[in-house]
């Protein structure tokens, strides 16, 4: 299994939404996820989507949010890390993101 993207910076002290395609992922593939115990991020899932809605107090702060596909025999796990900076910097498109 693939996260693309895997690992996400988002402004540290600002609300954030931000979303990860996982691959490979067919009709047959049931995507779950949950986020770090202690944190407060919220993590739904849409198909092959998981989408992350949150804030990281500090710059550093760093939470994970783990991700399995299961096609009913197997399963597999990955890790998504977000993790806070002190920047303001333009969001490439392709990871579906945005800051507010």
């Amino acid at each position: 299994m693939i996260l693309t993207p895997s690992q996400i910076e988002v402004t540290a002290g600002e609300e954030f939404t931000s979303s990860v395609s996982v691959w490979p992922a067919g009709p047959r593939h049931v995507v779950s996820a949950s986020a770090s115990a202690g944190s407060d991020l919220r993590v739904t899932v849409e198909g092959h989507k998981v989408t992350v809605t949150g804030r990281l107090g500090r710059r550093g702060d760093r939470h994970t949010v783990q991700v399995s596909v299961s096609d009913g025999a197997d399963v597999a796990h990955d890790t998504l890390t977000i993790e806070a900076t002190d920047l303001h910097r333009p969001i490439p498109p392709f990871l579906h993101s945005t800051t507010g």
